[in-house]
């Protein structure tokens, strides 16, 4: 307390208008030379006088003030007690020129403090400019040192949790000794003696409990959020998707949807190995397994055979479509463009009557193999229990009765999915490649669709979109050149000479594809909450799910401890 007064005092002093600055270099304190501050003029004796700053280059420890016309001893003041017996310079200044150098010299012989004075500013000028530690910092070196030596150990302990977290490792187990957390820490503590010697000692706050690891992880996932809220605000704009799925312990979490490609990958699985499973089932049947013999009889089904050859062929054409749509960076328009090709890929293959037959073919051989006759369910004159398409053959019916329904069918979703005539989609005819395409129709359409997010009104709108055709128009590059994707338009535009512009083709760049990112959530979950770990709670399994998910988020310990501090009192000192 004392030091913060004499601190304040010192600076005090600082501001005062005076002839000199208190400066530091080479242990002494220098005087200003600044010919500006000239002291006033006064009669003495019949004599004008004035104070000279000679006085101060003779006598560094000597301060004149502006505002008094008179000096002090500035030591002293600060620093010496000021029931002492000399007060001139100390309480009373000094004001006589004509005798300045007497009371100076009676200062220094009769002032039994000024010498213990000017060596505690020394001192203080030292601490001030961070040459030497305060009297309390030497004091409280033991506790600085425990400081460094607490974080260290916290942050290992925090850098233990991350490393589990990020590599979906179980940080606990039944025993608390035995789990993976404290294997890691104690292999730790074989390189790092300080960790060892926190681990062996009889403390018991050793912050290695299973609630300590939860807050830890807790602060974690709240640090990362915060790193994507920080993306999120300086980005033009963002959406959200999400999905709802069920975890190991039956309770309902966000994020879900389904993989195509893992499914046509298991239908080709299947069917390459198809002769090899119907083999395995027979053995199971001889050796008494009950379900074994009904498997079996299923699947050696004429309908089953031709149903499997058919949708693993019309499956296994989407896959690079799927890969695609699952991708982290996808772009909207090229999705379409390439649904536009599998739409037409599909409904050529449907009127081509020899992809059929080479279908039928297949199914026809696979199940020949195996003694299943080429069959259909009879046909009558009226059935609504199932499907009762007229065909003179087996063939013909089923390509009635399935290829040609599920061609069908997968071509219009596809093209509800991304093609439909959406008002928000029609934005991709900005692209300066489809400029050519873009009518007054299509203009109204987009001011419709993005007019809440627009600056100004509808004409202001039209008379950008007719300068944004003139600028490419115009533009020297030829048609290869231009931009003919979302991404690249994007980094060509520029958002103050066309604002809305830039507004509208941002919006439908951030417009998710599909729901693959939330699937990939959904799969993070699943690994981090397994039937095993399905007592963990809701917040510690979101916690380790962002630690899994965002590995490449660095993390700031320094940050994560600071945060862990001051969240409660702990009982061992960490600033």
């Amino acid at each position: 307390m004392r030091d913060e007064k004499l601190r304040l005092r010192w600076h005090m002093l600082l501001m005062r208008r005076t002839t000199v600055e208190l400066k530091r270099s080479d242990l002494a304190w220098q005087v200003s030379n600044d010919s500006s501050c000239c002291s006033l003029c006064r009669v003495e004796y019949g004599i004008r006088r004035q104070f000279s700053s000679e006085w101060l280059e003779k006598y560094c420890w000597l301060r004149y003030s502006v505002s008094e016309d008179s000096v002090y001893c500035a030591p002293c003041v600060l620093f010496n007690p000021h029931n002492a017996k000399e007060k001139s310079l100390v309480t009373t200044p000094v004001t006589k020129w004509s005798n300045l150098g007497k009371y100076i010299k009676r200062h220094l012989s009769l002032c039994a403090g000024h010498h213990g004075a000017g060596a505690s500013a020394e001192s203080f000028m030292k601490i001030h400019c961070g040459e030497k530690l305060s009297v309390q910092a030497q004091l409280d070196s033991k506790h600085a040192a425990d400081v460094r030596r607490n974080r260290h150990v916290l942050g290992v302990i925090t850098e233990v949790i991350v490393l589990c977290g990020r590599q979906n490792i179980p940080l606990r187990s039944h025993d608390d000794k035995s789990s993976n957390f404290m294997a890691l820490l104690n292999d730790r503590a074989k390189r790092d003696s300080i960790l060892k010697e926190h681990l062996e000692s009889s403390y018991r706050s050793k912050y290695t409990s299973p609630m300590i690891q939860n807050e830890l992880i807790s602060i974690c996932e709240e640090y990362i959020r915060n790193e994507i809220v920080k993306d999120c605000n300086e980005s033009v704009c963002y959406s959200f998707m999400s999905d709802a799925a069920t975890d190991a312990s039956t309770m309902e979490q966000i994020a879900m949807c389904v993989r195509w490609a893992s499914r046509a990958n298991s239908l080709y699985t299947f069917k390459a190995a198809f002769t090899t499973i119907v083999n395995a089932l027979e053995v199971l049947e001889h050796e008494g397994d009950a379900k074994a013999r009904s498997y079996r009889c299923s699947i050696l089904k004429f309908d089953f055979i031709i149903s499997l050859v058919a949708v693993e062929f019309i499956i296994q054409g989407l896959l690079p479509l799927n890969n695609m749509l699952q991708g982290k960076c996808c772009d909207l328009i090229e999705a379409a463009k390439e649904e536009r090709v599998l739409i037409a890929q599909i409904r050529a293959e449907r009127a081509d009557d020899l992809v059929w037959e080479a279908l039928y073919e297949k199914a026809v051989t696979m199940a020949t193999v195996h003694d299943v006759l080429p069959s259909k369910p009879r046909t009558t004159g009226r059935q609504q229990q199932r499907v009762n398409v007229p065909a003179e053959s087996v063939s013909d019916y089923w390509k009635r009765a399935l290829f040609f329904p599920f061609m069908d069918h997968l071509a219009t979703e596809l093209e509800d999915r991304l093609l439909t005539a959406h008002d928000r989609f029609l934005a991709q005819y900005l692209i300066p490649s489809q400029l050519h395409q873009l009518t007054t129709t299509h203009v109204d359409g987009i001011y419709a669709a993005y007019s809440y997010d627009f600056i100004g009104d509808k004409e202001t709108f039209q008379s950008e979109v007719s300068r944004w055709k003139i600028r490419w128009s115009l533009d020297d590059g030829s048609e290869s050149e231009k931009p003919v994707d979302l991404k690249s338009t994007v980094d060509s535009t520029n958002k103050d000479l066309y604002p809305n512009i830039f507004t509208c083709l941002v919006i439908l760049l951030t417009v998710p594809v599909s729901t693959a990112s939330a699937e990939r959530a959904f799969s993070v979950m699943r690994r981090v909450k397994t039937y095993l770990r399905s007592t963990m709670t809701s917040q510690c399994m979101s916690g380790l799910a962002m630690l899994h998910s965002y590995k490449n988020v660095h993390i700031d310990i320094d940050k994560i401890i600071n945060e862990f501090v001051g969240k409660s009192n702990r009982k061992l000192d960490f600033l």
